[in-house]
């Protein structure tokens, strides 16, 4: 019954900081939010739901814990929001912002196909050395594909889906653009890391609506919620079908979705609380992994980092033969240096995401707009894992910074030629 009414009460405190800072900023979407709720969905789905099923329960522990840290971003929040609330400033139109970028949609759907081609060669090549269809719901062909070309294809994949989101409201030709959008998720999900294809669901779904009117986001939210379920589903479904398991009557495929979905999304605060009796485990620079591994790559150092090793406390019961390593960021910010390191990080993180977030509403720069929707995507999978360890997320931004370059390269050049072409209509004019 305790655990059923802290559920009530953090879904009370933060429904009142969320709607205190809806009145200074009006909108819906901010870190704040995107942060929060995910936690207080998994608090009252697992204290009011779930423990039917026997998952245990979330405790007072860690929802003060999580309390805590959410608090921090808050307050960081409510400071921006005096020191850049302007009623009189408009929001930008991120539309408007990468409206030149149109013009590069032929370059985008041909390295867009390259890439796709690239991944389903390593697919079928996989398949036919291994047994067929069968091999996808092998442990190994996860391993096989991310490695390799084909995984470092799959980074220039996921900024090709970013930029035609971009500029999919302008496009000439949304036909090729919508059917290269589906190759890329279809090429991105065969890598069968979900996360690849999460980031750039969340990213669509912030770029269209981070500054929609208030009244039209929380209908977005809760579709992106549901197609998220859904994609993780899809993930599991397809596993089942190459083990040959699955059939329509068989009521343990759906038994088997549904524990895998529910353990999935809602462990994180229940495997929390065992984390948080093994504290300070972790090396200090174990957030800074990536970045050795990059010294050591260009260095010639054969040393390694495996970061999986380095982010988790461990798999934990959170139901009856049913076990997670996930347990949010703050559980990992936790097993590294204690309360104080999360409190610090937190504090950090919201830092910079709420200056971007608000200059993103007053410049019209595309590279703010990026870090901003990335650091609004870190926001809410807060609850589920950081990803400051994973190199992926270094080099889908080196490729985006790198087409960045390109295109704004490429549009100087355009402005100077047309500039002299003007110029000589002029001069003929007057001869």
């Amino acid at each position: 019954m305790i655990d059923k009414l802290t559920s009530l009460m953090f879904f009370g405190v933060i429904l009142i900081l969320t709607i205190i800072e809806f009145r200074r900023v009006h909108n819906w979407i901010t870190p704040f939010t995107l942060t929060a709720w995910p936690f207080v969905i998994i608090s009252l789905t697992v204290n009011l739901v779930l423990g039917i099923l026997g998952f245990h329960p979330v405790t007072l522990r860690v929802h003060l814990f999580v309390l805590a840290n959410l608090i921090l971003i808050w307050l960081v929040g409510f400071l921006f929001s005096y020191i850049y609330h302007d009623d009189k400033t408009p929001r930008q139109d991120f539309d408007l912002i990468f409206q030149s970028y149109q013009h590069f949609q032929p370059f985008i759907v041909i390295v867009s196909w390259i890439v796709i081609a690239v991944v389903y060669n390593r697919v079928r090549g996989l398949l036919s050395k291994y047994g067929g269809w069968s091999f996808l719901g092998d442990y190994r062909f996860e391993l096989m594909m991310v490695k390799g070309l084909a995984a470092h294809f799959i980074g220039i994949g996921q900024v090709c889906f970013i930029y035609l989101i971009f500029i999919y409201r302008s496009s000439k030709n949304k036909i090729i653009n919508g059917l290269t959008i589906v190759g890329l998720i279809l090429a991105i999900a065969s890598i069968q890391v979900k996360y690849h294809l999460m980031w750039i669901i969340i990213f669509a779904f912030l770029y269209h609506n981070v500054n929609k009117e208030p009244k039209k986001q929380l209908w977005s939210v809760f579709k992106v919620l549901l197609g998220l379920l859904l994609t993780m589903n899809l993930f599991w479904l397809v596993l089942t079908l190459a083990w040959g398991t699955f059939s329509v009557t068989n009521e343990g495929i759906y038994e088997f979705l549904m524990k895998q979905s529910l353990n999935y999304t809602m462990s994180s605060m229940i495997v929390l609380d065992s984390w948080m009796t093994t504290p300070d485990i972790m090396p200090g620079w174990t957030l800074l992994s990536s970045f050795i591994n990059m010294k050591n790559f260009l260095t010639g150092n054969p040393n390694m980092i495996n970061p999986a090793v380095y982010v988790g406390g461990g798999f934990f019961e959170t139901a009856p033969q049913i076990a997670s390593n996930v347990g949010s960021a703050y559980g990992v910010y936790y097993i590294i240096g204690g309360a104080l390191f999360s409190f610090f990080m937190t504090v950090l993180f919201a830092l910079v995401s709420y200056f971007l977030y608000y200059k993103a509403f007053t410049t019209k720069n595309p590279m703010i707009v990026y870090f901003t929707l990335l650091f609004c995507m870190l926001s809410m999978l807060t609850f589920f894992v950081q990803y400051f360890t994973l190199l992926t997320l270094y080099e889908m931004t080196l490729v985006f910074l790198i087409f960045y370059g390109i295109f704004r390269f490429a549009n100087y050049v355009r402005s100077i030629l047309s500039e002299k072409f003007v110029l000589m209509e002029a001069n003929s004019v007057r001869t």
